[in-house]
C-alpha cells in the first residue's frame, strides 16, 4: 500500500481501499483467494485486484491518481483492442457470407435458376414473409447497400442446407 501513498497502515487487511475492493469482489461473485494473497504484513494482488484497490483509494494522493490514470488508459486500450477485434470479426463474417452466397449462386445456377435476383427475393420472402424492399425499409437499410439483411450470422455457425428441386414436365 506504500506504492499508493498509504504509509501509516498497521493492518493491511483492514485498510479501507482493500476492504472496498474485497467487498466489490464478493458482490460480483469473484473469488477473493484468486486475486488477494494476504501475507503476515503484506498482500499480493493480481492486476484486477490492483485495479479495484486503486479505484477505491484516495484520489487526492498523487500515487493513487497516477494508478487510476494508468488503469483508465489500460481500459481504453483494451476497449480499442476489442473494437478492432470486432471489426476483424465483421470482415471475416462478410467473407464467409460472400463465399456462402457464391456457393448458393452456383448451386442455384446448376439447378436451373435463371434469375438469381428473383431466387434471392423468394428466399427473403420465405424467411421473413415480406419482400426484400419491405425488409430493407423495416431494418433501415438504404437501397444502395448490400442485401445481407439477416442480422448476426455468428449465431448460426452450421451451414444451411439448401434443396433445389426442379420439376420437369413429362409431356
Amino acid at each position: 500500500m506504500e506504492v499508493l501513498g498509504y504509509t501509516n497502515i498497521t493492518n493491511i487487511k483492514n485498510a479501507k481501499p482493500i476492504q472496498l475492493a474485497l467487498t466489490a469482489c464478493n458482490t460480483l461473485g469473484i473469488p477473493v483467494q484468486e486475486n488477494f494473497d494476504f501475507l503476515d504484513d503484506d498482500v499480493k494482488l493480481t492486476r484486477f485486484a490492483c485495479y479495484l484497490v486503486a479505484m477505491n483509494a484516495d484520489p487526492k494522493k498523487p500515487q493513487v491518481a497516477a494508478a487510476q490514470a494508468y488503469f483508465a488508459a489500460l481500459a481504453e486500450q483494451f476497449s480499442k483492442y476489442a473494437q478492432d477485434n470486432e471489426a476483424v470479426d465483421r470482415v471475416v463474417t462478410r467473407d464467409e457470407i460472400t463465399q456462402q452466397e457464391k456457393s448458393l449462386n452456383s448451386v442455384a445456377k446448376q439447378s436451373g435458376v435463371v434469375s438469381y435476383q428473383m431466387f434471392q427475393s423468394a428466399g427473403y420472402r420465405g424467411m421473413y414473409n415480406m419482400s426484400m424492399s419491405k425488409l430493407r425499409e423495416i431494418k433501415g437499410v438504404p437501397g444502395n447497400r448490400s442485401s445481407r439483411l439477416h442480422g448476426s450470422y455468428r449465431k448460426c455457425r452450421k451451414p444451411v442446407a439448401y434443396s433445389f428441386n426442379r420439376r420437369k414436365d413429362k409431356g
